[in-house]
């Protein structure tokens, strides 16, 4: 064997001695550490999954809380400030005789304008000069539930009827207005919902009728000869 040989055959002695001395012993406790170093990483990836949980769930509070305090504070204004001035806008067109010629129909998916007049009656249209405010300001007020950032369900339970019934006495000048660009936000939110009110009507009828059937008696009348109590003669 050469020199160079016997070299590397003795360093590999050397190694195994060294292992065999100062690392095998150490082995089990290598084993332990990754073993508990396994199970701490699993622990915190688990709070680390449940902290982003909790995250989810507290982002999603606060964002209902914000959403029912912007609600609140919209329907506020509706009162303050649209309330008054349609009241003062119905004075001067209760009477009109061009929009009470034109009759809404909704069948729960689409509504429609149906012009029951004549020419004449349109030239009676007279607009008030404080309807723009009114329009505009109910255009910023459907902004912010056509956008979803406020709660337009809540709002509905609380503006939905009496709202509907504005944009319907003025839907005949805001239709014009509409298939040019102007007040989409408006017409989305009258169309959403006004179609929930018609369901809601649905659905009181059905209430009602299950009702009625509930109390009615049912009669059946069967062949003679097949009655049961012919069966024990």
């Amino acid at each position: 064997m050469t020199m160079a040989t016997l070299a590397t055959v003795s360093d590999i002695i050397q190694q195994q001695t060294f292992f065999s001395t100062y690392l095998e012993p150490l082995m089990p406790y290598a084993e332990l550490c990754y073993y508990i170093c396994g199970i701490f990483i699993l622990i915190v990836a688990f709070l680390g999954l449940r902290q982003i949980k909790i995250a989810k769930q507290t982002f999603h509070i606060n964002s209902t809380r914000e959403g029912l305090k912007l609600t609140a504070e919209q329907c506020k204004m509706y009162a303050d400030e649209i309330i008054p001035v349609w009241k003062d806008i119905y004075k001067d067109i209760k009477d009109n005789v061009f929009l009470k010629s034109w009759e809404f129909k909704s069948d729960n998916q689409k509504f429609e304008l149906v012009f029951t007049g004549n020419e004449d009656d349109v030239k009676k249209l007279v607009i008030p000069d404080n309807l723009s405010l009114l329009l505009n300001k109910i255009e910023a007020f459907s902004l912010f539930f056509a956008c979803r950032i406020a709660n337009e369900k809540a709002a509905f339970l609380c503006l939905g009827l009496a709202h509907v019934d504005i944009i319907k006495k003025v839907l005949p000048i805001i239709m014009p207005m509409y298939q040019k660009g102007y007040f989409k936000n408006t017409m989305f939110l009258f169309s959403l919902w006004s179609q929930r009110i018609e369901q809601e009507k649905l659905l009181n009828k059905k209430y009602e009728i299950e009702k009625m059937l509930k109390k009615s008696n049912k009669i059946d009348l069967s062949v003679i000869g097949t009655e049961p109590s012919c069966d024990n003669i």
